[in-house]
């Protein structure tokens, strides 16, 4: 089934991953990942990755690369983030891919050298996100 922007994915699959990563970042867990996260909101963050989903879930490795739409978005974070709040989008990613289902976690851990961002940092569930901290004088 064909979603806007080209996803394509089945809807409810579709649904409940965009439902975990609401209910993921709720009031309480919010406040604490925004404790951690230097107060990146986390749910804005999630949006940004909707795109990417059928790029990240797909056992099968098709497709070879993320959609234009996807891309665009990780580029936007890119640019929009920079300093701490880089870590607080690494720590967000790292905990909310917990919670979707069937993600290959090469894919996240690749999402940035397939959108030709250098991060010089391969983000998964055991990354130290004080790595995340670029461009590094403004880390303090």
């Amino acid at each position: 089934m064909a979603a806007a922007g080209g996803l394509t994915m089945n809807l409810p699959v579709y649904m409940l991953c965009l439902l975990i990563l609401i209910m993921g970042t709720g009031t309480g867990s919010l406040r604490a990942a925004q404790a951690v996260t230097g107060n990146v909101n986390c749910v804005s963050i999630n949006f940004k990755f909707i795109p990417c989903f059928s790029y990240l879930t797909d056992k099968s490795l098709r497709p070879a690369a993320p959609s234009q739409s996807c891309c665009t978005n990780v580029m936007a974070l890119n640019t929009q983030f920079q300093g701490l709040k880089r870590q607080g989008v690494c720590e967000c990613i790292k905990q909310n891919a917990r919670s979707i289902p069937n993600l290959v976690s090469a894919r996240v851990s690749d999402l940035s050298d397939k959108c030709g961002i250098k991060l010089g940092l391969k983000v998964n569930q055991n990354t130290d996100c004080t790595k995340a901290c670029l461009p590094k004088p403004r880390c303090t």
